[in-house]
């Protein structure tokens, strides 16, 4: 097999392919032998149809399956031989397939540029590694508390108070009228988290259980759900239930819950490694981004037009 690459920029290349003749006697004979064992023609037994005949009622077949077959069997050995590692799908252009003759095709391809990078002594970056510090050993140490914590439900007499879980049901109405999509009932809210109607979940603190109020709100223009936007709707809230929050205590205890650690002092310094981990990661980043965009800045180069389209 012979290979000839033929540049066309400096993120395409043209290879032309050239089989020699045996190798494309060999792929029509197979395909012919492969083809008379369940061929069926009128006047001859399967197995026994004669190649001419063959050649007679399958010869376009023949040759888009054989063309077929020797494109694909023979093209990766031919980017291998001339070291390309293409970017984008070849477009193909198949040559004439004749037998007694070598076969030619060639395959278009884009590649990644060559890039010559120079005046790395100039390069500026700037990059300071950050100390873990204690507080932000503590607030992972808090999230984690948070996240083992119970709900129990209050069996004391009292209003709803920030931090707590509560169901409710709610109803909104636009002077008087149901409005759709403003009924809900059975809704868990954690109250002072931010993922209730914000207007709403600021005013259910100091509201007992069992207790209905109403609350009227005028959204902005410009407020996320559409069909509230710049409306004055009343809603009905009923807290149906409260929940606090039970915290775990933070001692060795919480600690050894969590896995394999003997004490929270030991919890503790695995958070502080895994911190200063991730800011040592951050600065690797940081610091890469800024070779990056001097290096895009002081070259310039062809990108292949099939890797701007998947971005």
């Amino acid at each position: 097999m012979k290979v000839n690459v033929e540049e066309i920029s400096a993120v395409k290349r043209k290879v032309d392919v050239e089989i020699p003749e045996d190798q494309v006697r060999g792929e029509i004979d197979s395909f012919y032998k492969d083809l008379g064992k369940k061929a069926k023609i009128k006047g001859f037994r399967p197995g026994r149809v004669p190649r001419g005949i063959l050649e007679r009622y399958f010869k376009d077949y023949a040759k888009g399956e054989v063309t077929q077959k020797l494109i694909q069997d023979t093209y990766p050995k031919a980017f291998s031989e001339v070291s390309l590692n293409p970017v984008s799908l070849p477009a193909i252009e198949p040559g004439e397939l004749e037998a007694g003759k070598p076969f030619h095709y060639s395959l278009t391809i884009e590649i990644k540029p060559e890039l010559k990078i120079e005046g790395y002594a100039e390069l500026k970056i700037e990059g300071k590694k950050e100390e873990v510090k204690e507080e932000e050993v503590e607030d992972r140490l808090r999230n984690l508390q948070n996240l083992h914590a119970n709900l129990r439900t209050i069996s004391e007499v009292r209003p709803v108070q920030k931090g707590d879980y509560v169901l409710l049901d709610y109803e909104g109405r636009i002077d008087g009228k149901p409005l759709d999509e403003g009924k809900a009932i059975d809704v868990a809210v954690e109250v002072g988290a931010g993922r209730f109607i914000p207007e709403l979940e600021e005013r259910l603190p100091g509201i007992g259980i069992e207790e209905e109020k109403e609350m009227e709100v005028t959204f902005p223009e410009n407020y996320g759900y559409e069909k509230w936007a710049g409306k004055k709707i009343s809603f009905h809230v009923k807290i149906k239930e409260i929940k606090e929050k039970i915290l775990p205590v933070l001692d060795d205890e919480f600690a050894k819950d969590l896995g394999d650690y003997a004490s929270l002092g030991e919890l503790k310094e695995k958070l502080r490694d895994d911190i200063a981990k991730a800011k040592e990661l951050a600065l690797e980043h940081q610091l890469k981004d800024q070779i990056m965009d001097q290096l895009l800045q002081a070259h310039s180069f062809e990108v292949p037009p099939s890797l701007v389209e998947e971005q």
